[in-house]
């Protein structure tokens, strides 16, 4: 992935376009990039027959004819590597021109074409680079609401690019952009603080980007020398490193066992809920309990959250059955805990009960005409229809998968397998035939085994 911009500069199907590249915009100028400010008359599109994009160049930067008005650009759309140019937005756009139009330029979801809007310290930053001014470094810091999610808008955070030798300092302005221009040429570590929040580790210390020759194995290997958040400024350059902060919000207790005995080694889960008010399946962070039983989730963002252990929806990973904070026994309704900025929720007491035996179910798959089924894959579901186990295995040459589950629980056993319809290259390769089954199974015993019956090819899902 494009690494510190991403979230930015890059088309929303990034993934899909295999962008490896960790140049920024200032950075990621080539000889032949044609680089300017560009008002979109036309709109690109997405779709597939749509555009190209009609623009109005406003301002020529880099390697761009100042007699050039207006131009048409490709911008791949109706594939999955597209970036859409919309109509009456203003973009700096990098381009380069097009093999099959002599006439048009073309860009895609890897450019670093971003949206001027919010992002004027960077176009600041590339006229002085353009005009051979001095070194410089921008960016952004964010705010983190989740592991991929980070909303910009942190206002007076203190951002430190220190060398061996030397030592700069910023403070971000009201929706959270920073510049040091006059940096000095060398490598330098960046860092981010500010009272009420501390700094996101997973975002902030990403990958250099540098890569050295291993003599010894004669390969091309990541460059492990200096710290991995290190940046390298260049005579005459402009970087862009973007910073997050989580808001130091904190969620504590204390878990038990059923005799009232603290529980060591139990992971906690808060869960977060989503734009429509839901849970969220996967817990935002967690937290360990220590030898007292004790636990401590940091940092967190305000809101409502779930607490809970082994609470996760598609896994039952602990020996403990899930529990949550609140949730009485005749209801699986939990209590919210409300965390205010910067806030802390303590006393998030859970009270575990007893453990459960793990063992082995053995699922034989056969085939609609009884023979063994190679290749299945097997999900579990508890009887209120929430999967908590999907197979990352399948079934073996004999129909049989063993998967893990606990003695005393009941489960609804689901086994599924999916095969291509068409040939390569066909229309109908986009097509799936899907054969399915499956039972109940009551874990009373070790080792148990289950057989299920394939139905047969019923259902054809097109993609």
């Amino acid at each position: 992935m494009r690494l510190f911009v991403a979230a930015l500069f890059s088309s929303p199907l990034l993934f899909a376009c295999s962008c490896f590249s960790t140049l920024t915009p200032c950075s990621g100028i080539g000889d032949s990039t044609l680089v300017f400010v560009g008002q979109v008359l036309t709109d690109s599109g997405e779709g597939w027959g749509t555009g190209p994009a009609r623009v109005l160049i406003e301002e020529p930067l880099f390697h761009t004819p100042n007699n050039l008005r207006e131009v048409e650009i490709d911008t791949s759309a109706g594939t999955s590597c597209y970036y859409r140019l919309k109509a009456g937005e203003h973009y700096v756009i990098f381009a380069e021109k097009s093999v099959k139009a002599a006439s048009r330029l073309k860009i895609g979801g890897c450019s670093n074409t971003f949206l001027l809007e919010g992002n004027e310290h960077i176009l600041d930053a590339l006229r002085n680079k353009s005009r051979g001014g001095p070194s410089s470094l921008v960016g952004k810091v964010f705010r983190s609401t989740g592991t991929y999610s980070h909303e910009v808008g942190i206002a007076g955070a203190a951002v430190v690019a220190t060398s061996a030798t030397a030592r700069f300092e910023a403070v971000t302005d009201a929706i959270g952009r920073y510049e040091i221009r006059g940096i000095l040429p060398d490598r330098y570590e960046v860092e981010v603080s500010k009272v009420g929040f501390v700094p996101d580790p997973e975002y902030n210390h990403q990958w250099s980007g540098r890569m050295v020759l291993n003599k010894t194995t004669n390969t091309i290997e990541v460059d492990e020398s200096g710290p991995a958040w290190s940046i390298d400024i260049s005579e005459r350059s402009c970087e862009v490193r973007n910073l997050s902060l989580w808001p130091q919000g904190k969620i504590s207790g204390i878990v038990v066992g059923e005799t009232g005995a603290p529980v060591n080694d139990i992971t906690v889960q808060a869960f977060a809920f989503d734009g429509k008010g839901e849970r969220e399946s996967t817990p935002l962070r967690t937290g360990k309990t220590d030898a007292t039983g004790r636990y401590v989730i940091e940092p967190l963002p305000p809101g409502e959250y779930v607490v809970g252990v082994n609470a996760e929806s598609y896994s039952d990973t602990e020996a403990y059955p899930p529990t949550v904070f609140g949730a009485k026994k005749d209801s699986s309704t939990p209590t919210k805990v409300l965390l205010e900025e910067g806030g802390q929720a303590g006393a998030i007491n859970l009270v575990l009960p007893g453990k459960r035996s793990l063992t082995k179910l053995r699922v034989e798959v056969l085939d609609p005409s009884g023979g063994p089924h190679r290749g299945a894959t097997v999900t579990l579901e508890n009887l209120a229809g929430v999967q908590r186990f999907f197979s990352r295995g399948k079934t073996s040459a004999d129909g049989v998968l063993e998967i893990p589950v606990y003695v005393g629980e009941k489960y609804i056993v689901k086994v599924f397998d999916f095969t291509f319809s068409g040939g390569a290259g066909s229309r109908e390769e986009q097509e799936y035939d899907y054969l399915g089954g499956s039972s109940r199974a009551d874990v009373t015993e070790a080792r148990q085994t289950i057989t299920i019956v394939l139905g047969p090819k019923l259902l054809r899902d097109e993609h």
